[in-house]
């Protein structure tokens, strides 16, 4: 069987029968360069659908979780980034705070369970209500240094 496009424009000249590998399913194939390479069955039929070889950055999403349905309809081509983001979510939790200085309710991005108030972050909704605060505290003493 020759396959044109698969491993970066490399014809398959040679290939074997399709069994379990690992947790996907694939095939020795023995490419027009003299190596052999394992192809993998998602990459293969999702690449077939398109008629180009896929780029290394291209990821190839099984919508039901089974890494052995290989079902041009369960297949979904996506960038690196989208399949992380589907697989891992955003990685951020929204934490809902109240401002130290006005009191106004505000949303805070955390990544650590302790991030939203290490070092006084996320204690302000805003640059100017930490100023203030800051600048109250501060404030008072320096005005009780310029009267003495």
């Amino acid at each position: 069987m020759s396959h044109l496009g698969w491993a970066s424009g490399i014809a398959v000249e040679r290939a074997g029968q399709w069994r379990p590998r690992g947790k996907y399913i694939g095939r020795d194939a023995k490419c027009a360069d003299g190596k052999w390479r394992t192809q993998l069955q998602h990459r293969f039929v999702v690449e077939s659908q398109l008629g180009r070889p896929l780029a290394a950055d291209e990821h190839v999403h099984h919508r039901d979780e089974n890494k052995t349905n290989n079902d041009p309809v369960n297949l979904e081509l996506l960038s690196k980034a989208d399949h992380c983001r589907e697989h891992f979510g955003t990685g951020r939790t929204m934490v809902t705070r109240d401002c130290g200085c006005c009191g106004a309710r505000f949303e805070v991005e955390i990544k650590r369970a302790n991030d939203a108030t290490k070092r006084g972050r996320a204690l302000f909704c805003s640059r100017r209500c930490a100023s203030r605060s800051a600048g109250v505290a501060s404030g008072e003493a320096r005005s009780d240094r310029r009267v003495a």
